[in-house]
């Protein structure tokens, strides 16, 4: 939608959002030096624009790289996850201010069901679990950008994805020796990124665990 790319022109605010919604989606967009917030969004459509719920992810005053931790979102809407201003904070290097002022440093957020993952630059950084009222709904998905009047005439781009070209399901499987005196449990077996797996060791009798690789 709109081949990909939104140049900011005027205004105070720039926030865009998709025409379409989804059921799994991924949304990416890069983002600029300036401005305040530049991030990604994930809308939940409600009755009416005030009772929208999103969840957000930013770039912060070239600083860091955080959720969006406002309750409510310029009265039109509310935060899913709430006041989360010091949870998932990713202090910004001067190699990613490097990437941000070429324009090529990308945020992305993930949603399956209801499951939130966040990527930056490709690499997984977190999940967010959310209601499980939320597993069904379809979202739509956007970009914006705050003091956007200070980035006037750049150009961010963006990407509309399958959720699934973030997301794989892996097996865990236990390789361990015959010879190994002692065994492991693993569950689950199925993952994906963000699950927690659990490993029991169960030495044999007269010995004690060495390693796990």
């Amino acid at each position: 939608q709109n081949d990909g790319k939104i140049t900011q022109t005027s205004g105070a605010t720039q926030w865009v959002s998709s025409k379409d919604s989804y059921q799994s989606v991924a949304i990416t967009a890069n983002v600029l030096s300036g401005g305040n917030r530049q991030g990604v969004f994930i809308r939940f459509k409600g009755d009416t624009f005030a009772d929208d719920k999103y969840v957000m992810i930013q770039k912060e005053k070239d600083e860091k790289v955080s959720w969006n931790g406002e309750n409510n979102i310029w009265s039109n809407g509310s935060n899913l996850l709430g006041d989360v201003w010091t949870d998932y904070v990713n202090p910004l290097t001067d190699d990613d201010k490097a990437l941000i002022k070429e324009g090529k440093y990308e945020v992305t957020l993930v949603r399956v069901k209801n499951e939130i993952y966040v990527f930056v630059n490709g690499i997984y950084k977190d999940k967010k679990v959310l209601d499980a009222s939320y597993a069904d709904m379809e979202c739509y998905v956007g970009l914006y950008c705050t003091d956007a009047n200070k980035t006037t005439g750049a150009t961010r781009k963006f990407k509309i994805e399958n959720a699934s070209d973030y997301l794989s399901t892996v097996t865990v499987t236990d390789k361990t020796a015959t010879d190994a005196n002692g065994t492991i449990a693993i569950a689950p077996q199925t993952i994906v990124l963000g699950d927690t797996v659990e490993i029991t060791v169960n030495p044999a009798t007269g010995y004690l665990f060495d390693k796990l690789t």
